[in-house]
Formats: structure tokens, sequence, C-alpha cells
């Protein structure tokens, strides 16, 4: 089933298709993947479980993350309005020990929504440096 999230795409870590980001089957297995591949304005939905980045994550657009999504393994959600991030937690963990902050943030229009980020490290702020104009909202430290 193809998902809707206006222009973007989706994540899941428990994917195993083709890394399109264009149905849960077929969800980018990594954040890093998915921001790499958007642009401007485009909406990045992640399903629950916990995200490991290898390295710090550089978004080079103004992308719009929104956790809280059952995925694959779930009701394979198809619109925004069907998530529930208090349920279904979506982490961002330093579990590599990542000694670099984990978002390097430096462009205007990111906004975050739905998401836990956990054990940051590194100079600059552990979890998240940023420069441009970000937005949060029903986000954890």
């Amino acid at each position: 089933m193809k998902v809707s999230p206006g222009s973007g795409t989706v994540v899941d870590h428990e994917a195993t298709g083709s890394a399109t980001g264009l149905t849960w089957m077929d969800a980018f297995t990594t954040l890093a993947g998915a921001i790499s591949a958007a642009a401007q304005d485009d909406h990045i939905w992640v399903a629950d479980g916990t995200y490991n980045p290898a390295s710090a994550i550089v978004p080079s657009n103004g992308v719009k993350i929104f956790g809280g999504f059952t995925g694959v393994n779930g009701t394979q959600e198809t619109m925004l309005n069907q998530r529930d991030w208090t349920t279904n937690q979506t982490t961002i963990n330093n579990g590599h020990g990542l000694t670099t902050t984990m978002f390097l943030v430096d462009v205007d229009g990111m906004h975050f929504d739905g998401l836990y980020i956990t054990n940051g490290g590194g100079i600059n702020g552990g979890a998240m440096h940023g420069r441009g104009s970000t937005t949060f909202h029903n986000v954890w430290f």
C-alpha cells in the first residue's frame, strides 16, 4: 500500500523491500538514507523502534520528520493523523557511541515531531546542533 506523506518518504528499520521509501514494505531502513534522498519541505515518516545513526546526520534541506508510526509490522498508516507517538515510540539513539552531535542542522525549515532523542554525546551539544530555524513538537531529549 502506497503511503501519502505528502511529498516525502517513509523509514522503517524492519522493512525488507527495495528501500524506495514509497511504501512501508519498501521503506528506507535508516533515517540518514531518507534524509539524503529528501528535497526541501519533504515529509519523512519514521516507524517505531530505535534507530542508531552510524555518523552525524547532516540534512541538506529543511525536511519535516515525524515519528510514531507502526510501519511494516503494524497498520501501515497512510495518513499523518493515524500515528500515535506516545504508544509507537520512535527513538533516535547514540547507540554507536558517536563522539559528535547526532544531528547537525545548518539549514532553515527543519521540523521534528514525535521523536525521542537519547544518549547524545560530543561537542556542540550531544543530540542536536542547529544554526537554522528548527521547530520541535512532541520531542523528548
